[in-house]
């Protein structure tokens, strides 16, 4: 993967989550989800050339679950 692939992905993804995080319209929120989904998305991007719909149930719960054994 080159530099240039990996610099588009990742500004891809930092437009989206600035998209969700503007949708809140200034209200407070968690954002601790949008973020770990779209630096995995980015991850996956990297490791296997696709990324994760964020509806996906099974890929939220990958997140969670990776988050509970974080803590």
């Amino acid at each position: 993967m080159g530099k240039s692939r990996l610099q588009g992905c990742i500004h891809e993804e930092a437009a989206k989550l600035l998209e969700e995080f503007g949708s809140h319209k200034g209200q407070p929120f968690d954002p601790k989800m949008f973020i770990n989904t779209h630096i995995a998305n980015i991850i996956c991007s990297m490791s296997f050339g696709g990324k994760f719909a964020y509806t996906d149930r099974r890929f939220q719960g990958m997140i969670r679950m990776i988050d509970e054994n974080m803590k």
